[in-house]
């Protein structure tokens, strides 16, 4: 008689514990989906800014917002409004792979893609902080920068 009590308590106490594993796993995946959807947001957002930006045009828009920054000149650059929307964008994506709030795999291919060349070259990020006597400007983004990004993993799935 003993014994029949036991074996109910150990199948509540299972099927409790089965219960809370199946809870995590469907919290997790959620947080994943709500993680990998907060990432292509942000890469729409740095789609959108660079949009209206030729890379061609960056060095000339940095020259001309480092005058202006400097105080050498008192006219705004023309452009300069999109191309520091578009600085801003891509800081905090930055940011947000530093901290993990978005899928770092799939953000930092990205930012990795299009930062490359001129279109925001380390030096300029340094320049400008200078300029503007700020040394956290710009600061996960020049980060990113310097560093290529964290490391990923090798892709797999690809031809080599």
């Amino acid at each position: 008689m003993q014994a029949e009590p036991q074996f109910w308590t150990i199948v509540s106490t299972l099927s409790g514990s089965v219960s809370a594993v199946f809870a995590a796993v469907a919290l997790w995946q959620s947080s994943s989906r709500t993680q990998l959807s907060e990432t292509f947001q942000h890469l729409r957002d740095v789609n959108t800014a660079l949009a209206g930006l030729g890379a061609a045009d960056a060095p000339v828009l940095q020259a001309a917002a480092l005058a202006y920054t400097r105080h050498e000149t008192d006219a705004v650059p023309e452009r300069w409004t999109e191309y520091q929307a578009l600085l801003d964008t891509l800081e905090l994506l930055a940011f947000a792979v530093e901290q993990r709030a978005v899928n770092r795999r799939v953000a930092s291919s990205y930012l990795r893609s299009i930062l490359g060349g001129h279109l925001v070259p380390a030096q300029f990020l340094r320049d400008y902080q200078r300029a503007a006597r700020n040394p956290h400007c710009y600061e996960a983004l020049l980060r990113f920068v310097n560093s290529k990004g964290p490391p990923l993993p090798p892709m797999t799935g690809y031809p080599d």
